[in-house]
């Protein structure tokens, strides 16, 4: 099952990140080893569990076999050389120089097998001062400026409770990384090393909104749950007390959302003729539809917006999702039988192939196949040298030769032709005769076009037709005839109605990847309706790891849905086309932005299926406190317990923490009865250790005064030292500006200047991994199709 059926992948990986990247290439046909010590990887210990075993582990190693060996017992050296010997992927999350420890690193892999494609990601990169400092996903999200984005409009920096979405966006970079190194390797037949860091994938997932900082150099903040680029984009509160997302993007969608409004004389407004007006006037515009939507029910608007076209829809909790018949048609929230466990909710595969269908297949217990792995290996005959090596010099851009179609606008399908184009692909962009809607998103780069159109579509070739006209089909196939992908987010049925579905395409180009990217997928009463990111993001239940329960919604400050589906589409296309080149077979692919989203969210799925106790960050999602940095002197820091790690840390961490409260004076933790009582008690069992552990974390999110009385007296470097000095981490909650600007960031390499046609300088944004080839320049995107 799945494109990549064939490919072998050995995970080192180690908690949530590069376990779920494994388990993505493991939906995907992969044959996926899972390499755990005797100990246990650290994520079998984080609540919630499901009859004692970790929720979070159980989602993060979908579709994988487990060996549990000790790497440091040379008498398991030839399991392991077996291993690495039929392996085409070693990946692995852990710090910068561990396997090279154990005689596992780059140099010493490749040359067991000269063509191994090894992946490594680490928290902040492989240089710099920060290189070997640990991290999680709420010191990333912090550090990386995505905190900034988010909260209450003018507010404070705020913290996503589902953190985990840092680490579940870094894994899916990461399976996309991995992507591109195997067909490196397969076209040149040559080894290849493939490096990403969290705070690079954190950095990557904010593009629209860094765009926006590179175009007018002022720093974005948070805006409730409104848009930067467009509006009306917001939650209107309607009469029955609900709430009601309304996305408008397009110019059409504006107009119609008057007509369903019955307030046509707005069109004519000078403060809302344009997008640029209408955002420039947000407060004005808030507040007249603010008065209309409260004179109505949820449900009448819901009528009107649906005929005209306007995209709307309801904030959403997990019970409304997986009863919702648009998830259950789609299989978005689907229940898998783990076995002598029970039923399981998780995140749908993400992706639908049209030749080679991919499946969920339950977690294995750990170290469930161990006997049958050390026997056998792999278990398969293919041997390396059967593998067909593709004619492309080595060193070249992996992507190099491909050609690519893309028409579509906005931010999902261009993110992932934009990918592609920096992997070294040849992208042609059709655009409509008015020009892709986001060429008018706010702000304006020094070009005349919206900042985030320049970043979604560098590098990229323009042609403008209409494919509803003779003239526009006749062209749009003539150029599908001699390309290896089409990219479409026309919605599901459109491209048959003009004659330029699949099956048309394929008569003309049997080997054509085809990729259909929509807002809520292709089946269900949601189908035909269109989407955007605020609507997105509240039918998918992102925005309850937010605000407070039962107040006014706040959005995820960054473009979650539309960037996380581009990038689940790209993954899409590289499975096919890797599919493709063994087999020479074409194929129709549909990704959306709902499915996309509730894939990421999978394991909070996984927590609320039946917990033991509900206790863990996963069920914090909904109902925890806001999630805020702790004030200090001159800023803000992110102070985190990871509540996972190697045996022995919990005990590590009470005593850190008992140290530190002393040292600071803070009674309410030093003085604390049952952490004293447990001091003294040289017998302390593990469980016991965990709960003193998880109330720590508790009183971190729930009492951040007591912390912050102390900390406010210290500069926010020497709080972050401080707590890296035991078995704790931490990070300055930057904004935008002092992320990018940060000596670690900049050994990312991610920031380069591109040149435009008018001779304007700008800053883009990069890609967040590096491999074994050669980089690709900037180049300007399509010229205006449309001056204005």
């Amino acid at each position: 099952m799945g494109p990549l059926v064939g490919i072998k992948v050995l995970d080192m990986g180690t908690a949530g990140v590069g376990p779920r990247a494994a388990s993505l290439l493991g939906m995907l046909g992969a044959d996926v080893i899972k390499v755990e010590s005797p100990a246990g990887d650290g994520l079998r210990v984080q609540a919630p569990y499901f009859k004692g075993i970790s929720t979070a582990y159980l989602f993060c190693n979908l579709n994988k076999r487990c060996l549990t060996i000790d790497l440091k017992d040379n008498a398991n050296k030839p399991v392991v050389q077996r291993l690495l010997k039929e392996a085409d992927v070693l990946m692995h999350n852990l710090r910068p120089g561990v396997l090279d420890r154990l005689g596992l690193g780059y140099d010493q892999v490749r040359d067991l097998n000269p063509s191994i494609v090894y992946v490594e990601c680490s928290a902040w990169g492989f240089e710099g001062e920060m290189r070997d400092k640990a991290g999680v996903a709420s010191t990333a999200d912090a550090f990386a400026g995505l905190n900034s984005l988010n909260g209450e409009e003018g507010g404070r920096p705020e913290r996503l409770r589902y953190s985990a979405f840092i680490d579940f966006n870094a894994a899916n970079y990461i399976a996309a990384a991995t992507l591109v190194g195997i067909y490196a390797r397969d076209r040149t037949g040559q080894a290849q090393r493939v490096q990403l860091s969290q705070l690079g994938c954190t950095i990557a997932a904010e593009l629209t909104r860094v765009a926006e900082y590179f175009a007018t150099e002022e720093i974005p903040i948070p805006l409730g749950n409104a848009s930067a680029n467009t509006a009306p984009h917001q939650a209107f509160l309607c009469q029955d007390g609900k709430y009601l997302a309304v996305g408008v993007e397009t110019h059409a969608q504006w107009e119609g959302l008057c007509r369903a409004l019955e307030v046509q004389k707005l069109m004519l407004d000078p403060r809302f003729t344009t997008n640029v007006e209408r955002v420039k006037h947000r407060d004005e515009l808030r507040q007249i539809l603010s008065e209309m939507f409260k004179g109505k029910p949820t449900r009448w608007w819901e009528i009107q917006l649906e005929k005209e076209g306007v995209p709307h829809g309801l904030f959403y909790d997990f019970d409304g999702l997986r009863n919702h018949a648009q998830v259950i048609e789609n299989e978005f929230i689907p229940e898998i039988e783990v076995p002598g466990v029970g039923q399981l909710y998780t995140g749908g595969v993400p992706w639908r192939y049209s030749k080679t269908p991919t499946e969920l297949v339950a977690s294995p217990l750990p170290g469930q196949q161990t006997k049958d792995i050390r026997k056998k290996g792999f278990g398969s005959t293919r041997v390396m040298s059967e593998r067909k090596i593709l004619p492309h010099p080595v060193g070249s851009a992996p992507l190099a030769g491909v050609k690519v179609v893309e028409a579509s606008q906005g931010v999902s399908a261009p993110y992932a032709s934009l990918l592609m184009a920096l992997c070294g692909a040849e992208v042609v962009k059709i655009e409509p005769p008015g020009g892709d809607y986001a060429r008018r998103f706010v702000p304006l780069g020094p070009d005349g076009e919206g900042a985030a159109y320049l970043q979604l579509n560098r590098n990229k070739k323009g042609v403008v037709l209409d494919p509803r006209t003779d003239e526009g089909r006749q062209e749009l196939a003539a150029l599908v005839k001699e390309t290896d992908v089409f990219i479409e987010d026309w919605g599901p049925g459109k491209a048959d109605e003009v004659g330029l579905g699949y099956e048309d395409m394929e008569r003309i180009n049997p080997g054509l990847v085809y990729c259909a990217v929509s807002a809520f997928g292709e089946k269900g009463p949601m189908k035909d309706l269109p989407g955007s990111e605020l609507v997105v993001q509240a039918v998918s239940g992102v925005y309850r790891g937010l605000g407070e329960p039962g107040e006014t919604p706040v959005r995820v400050g960054e473009d979650i849905a539309g960037l996380s589906t581009g990038l689940m589409a790209f993954q899409a296309v590289m499975g096919a086309l890797l599919h493709r080149d063994r087999t020479r077979e074409g194929q129709r692919i549909a990704v959306s932005m709902l499915g996309s989203l509730l894939n990421i969210w999978g394991a909070l799925w996984s927590a609320y299926s039946d917990p033991d106790d509900w206790r863990g960050q996963y069920c914090d999602n909904d109902i925890g406190p806001r999630g805020f940095g702790l004030r200090t002197g001159d800023g803000e820091v992110s102070f985190v317990i990871p509540t996972f790690g190697r045996q022995g840390a919990e005990e590590e961490q009470v005593a850190f923490m008992l140290e530190l409260a002393r040292e600071l004076g803070i009674k309410e933790i030093a003085e604390n009865p049952a952490l004293l009582e447990a001091e003294q008690d040289p017998v302390r069992t593990q469980l016991l250790l965990r709960d003193q552990v998880l109330w720590l974390r508790d009183q971190l999110r729930q009492n951040p005064r007591i912390w912050e009385n102390h900390f406010r007296e210290m500069p926010t470097e020497a709080v972050v030292e401080r707590i890296f000095q035991g078995p704790t981490i931490a990070a300055p909650v930057h904004n935008l500006a002092q992320a990018l600007s940060h000596r670690q960031t900049s050994t990312l390499c991610m920031v380069s200047s591109l040149r435009l046609q008018g001779g304007q300088n700008v800053q883009v944004l990069g890609l967040p991994w590096q491999g074994s080839w050669g980089e690709i320049k900037p180049a300007p995107p399509p010229a205006n199709v449309n001056p204005r």
